[in-house]
């Protein structure tokens, strides 16, 4: 049996019940909030570090990932017209010591079939992107989206290997839900600051329409689009921070510091309108492991 001791700058020592490594992965797993688990229980011990990896991949949380990398359109000679290229890779195996987790596209002869001149075209244009992933030029302007559950981003892929052969690449997946639930964490705790700004203003407009003072159509329009600007953001603002950490990691304090995304705004506005139709699109995603009523946190 094992205990283990949860310390806070502002509470004493807790010590949590001594119980069998067995029955911590049971309570782990009965868990249905996958972002509050990584986030948080992993973080109590080292013991629990190890727990909640066990338990992400005995309910096979890598298998509900996918990394959809998108590439410019091509002609297709069959059918005659252009046609947006994309890439879905999903998890086809560990490795040995389970440390990289190895994805592999598996749609391309599905949506294809027999026109091989576009599954080469598919492949080159992978090959192609996969190079200027190793030059770090893509970190500003990722080609990739990854998918976990019901939500998207375009956040990095820690110790990024690529196959050229099998057009397979791996990852560190470890740091990849911790890096991905980090910026989703971050992102909501923008939004709820934010929207706490606009509550007085909400009760102010609510009084408003309860006296006859305001037009209640146009006084609720105003507040979505106020709610809307927040989430949207609250979205570019994590996604810029990331960009940045990633800049100074790699490159150093000034090419960081001189990254202005707002040189080039098409760039972050097509990323941000890409990541919310997708967001939107995986808020009808169903989960039957979690489903249990109420909204499932991602």
């Amino acid at each position: 049996m094992t205990s283990e001791t949860v310390t806070s700058s502002a509470r004493p020592p807790v010590l949590l019940p001594s119980l069998p490594p067995e029955i911590w992965v049971r309570i782990l797993k009965s868990h249905n909030q996958p972002g509050h688990l990584w986030n948080k229980c992993r973080q109590v011990s080292r013991s629990f570090r190890d727990w909640v990896d066990q338990v992400f991949l005995e309910k096979q949380q890598l298998q509900k990932v996918s990394i959809d990398f998108h590439f410019s359109a091509a002609l297709s000679s069959r059918t005659g017209f252009e046609h947006p290229l994309a890439l879905k890779m999903t998890l086809d195996r560990l490795s040995e010591d389970k440390t990289g987790a190895i994805f592999k596209h598996r749609t391309t002869t599905e949506i294809w079939g027999d026109d091989q001149e576009m599954v080469s075209t598919m492949k080159d244009k992978a090959r192609n992107t996969f190079r200027g992933y190793q030059t770090g030029h893509l970190i500003q302007r990722p080609r990739h989206v990854i998918k976990v559950r019901r939500s998207a981003l375009d956040s990095d892929l820690p110790d990024l290997q690529f196959d050229y052969q099998t057009v397979e690449i791996s990852f560190d997946w470890r740091k990849m839900f911790t890096d991905f639930y980090a910026e989703v964490a971050y992102c909501e705790r923008l939004r709820i600051e934010r929207l706490n700004t606009i509550i007085p203003e909400a009760a102010r407009q609510r009084e408003l329409i309860g006296l006859g003072l305001c037009d209640p159509t146009k006084s609720m329009m105003e507040m979505m689009n106020a709610f809307a600007d927040i989430v949207h953001d609250a979205t570019k603002d994590a996604r810029r921070f990331r960009i940045r950490k990633l800049l100074l990691d790699r490159f150093g304090e000034e090419t960081s510091e001189s990254w202005d995304p707002d040189d080039e705004p098409g760039i972050e506005n097509k990323a941000l309108e890409e990541l919310k139709e997708i967001n939107f699109a995986l808020g009808f995603a169903t989960f039957d492991d979690l489903e249990s009523g109420g909204v499932i946190r991602p």
